[in-house]
């Protein structure tokens, strides 16, 4: 499990501004309860990741 990939992940109606905090990426490709968990226990759902290379 690489924990440095450089990902862009695509939320849908998040209202959390979050800048180089970790959080907990909870994704499958066939799914439609992806979500970002974040430290303060908001979470957002996820529309799609890109891993940057």
């Amino acid at each position: 499990m690489d924990t440095q990939a450089k990902l862009i992940i695509k939320t849908k109606y998040c209202y959390e501004y979050i800048y180089g905090e970790e959080a907990i990426l909870i994704y499958d490709k066939y799914s439609y309860s992806n979500q970002l968990i974040f430290k303060n226990g908001e979470k957002c759902d996820v529309d799609w990741i890109a891993v940057i290379q």
